[in-house]
């Protein structure tokens, strides 16, 4: 039981940290869609300038329906 417990806390925190953990993969994704930079402004509650601003950027809209 000992034994179970013990790797189920080291799994616990091993696994997290892992995936909190830069790749290689993502920054040359990042990289190749020119995507690197979040951001810095969100459009809520006005669809039709949420539209523009993405089309200006020649970026995709995600739309939430709540």
């Amino acid at each position: 039981m000992r034994r179970i417990l013990a790797l189920g806390t080291a799994a616990a925190l091993l696994v997290p940290a892992a995936l909190a953990l830069p790749s290689p993969k993502n920054d040359r994704l990042r990289n190749e869609l020119n995507d690197g930079q979040v951001a810095t402004a969100w459009v809520y509650e006005d669809l039709p300038t949420a539209l523009a601003v993405a089309k200006q950027a020649k970026k995709p809209v995600a739309v939430v329906f709540r």
